[in-house]
């Protein structure tokens, strides 16, 4: 069921109409199941797409508490994106979008 719930999740945020208050709470729901979830219950393609969307989330043009909390989404998702972390240019494309928050 977590990866139906993922694209469910991901989808909503990408579709066009949803609205930022939606938005918000698919970060916090991001980031409460990021914080609650073991490392080795979230594959490497999972955490892709989680860390896809947080990154789009602090986007420059998104609403602050939208950025807010894909930024919490993100600190909540450390634990298990370390991996991606370790490659310099994932890890500096995370960054660049930290940054511009």
């Amino acid at each position: 069921r977590w990866p139906e719930l993922l694209d469910h999740l991901i989808q909503t945020i990408q579709t066009e109409h949803t609205t930022d208050a939606t938005k918000t709470l698919i970060f916090e729901t991001l980031g409460y199941l990021c914080d609650e979830m073991d490392e080795s219950s979230i594959s490497k393609e999972n955490t892709n797409k989680i860390l896809t969307a947080i990154v789009g989330g602090l986007q420059e043009d998104m609403a602050n508490p939208i950025r807010f909390a894909a930024g919490t989404a993100l600190l909540n998702s450390l634990v298990f994106a370390r991996h991606n972390f370790q490659v310099e240019a994932e890890r500096n494309i995370i960054m660049q979008h930290i940054c511009g928050a």
